[in-house]
């Protein structure tokens, strides 16, 4: 409820995405300055660096097996794995529409990802714009 006592209602559609190579390097920028003020996270660099070293001196010895994944491919290395992000989009709102809400949440994110003449803002804008309200107490015949 807000302050006039008025009903809100939040309608949301969480997915996870991938990060950017610009996010990534962002993260691992921030980890570097992080390492500088923090005992801990120096501490877990340099056992990763440590254990990095030691792989780097086994692979010399088996150079036919790349350490770190399996020949099959059932592993990858962690260089090569996709870090995702949780995302959320929200529509709040004074009316319990919930499953319309949940359907246009679905059809945005669906939207956001796919080849588009139309940016997403037109479809919000849309729904606020053009779309009317209901009648109160359903459709009259």
């Amino acid at each position: 409820k807000n302050e006039r006592g008025d009903s809100i209602h939040v309608s949301c559609v969480s997915f996870m995405e991938a990060l950017s190579a610009s996010k990534v390097a962002q993260l691992g920028d921030m980890s570097w300055r992080r390492r500088r003020v923090s005992l801990p996270h120096r501490q877990f660099c340099i056992r990763e660096e440590k254990r990095q070293a030691q792989l780097s001196l086994s692979e010399g010895q088996f150079s036919n097996r790349n350490v770190g994944s399996i020949e099959e491919g059932l592993l990858k290395g962690f260089d090569e794995m996709t870090t995702f992000e949780n995302k959320t989009i929200c529509l709040v709102s004074r009316f319990p529409f919930w499953t319309a809400f949940r359907r246009f949440l679905s059809h945005l994110h669906i939207m956001s990802g796919s080849p588009s003449d139309l940016p997403v803002e037109r479809y919000i804008s849309h729904l606020l714009l053009n779309v009317p309200l209901p009648e109160p107490g359903g459709p009259s015949i």
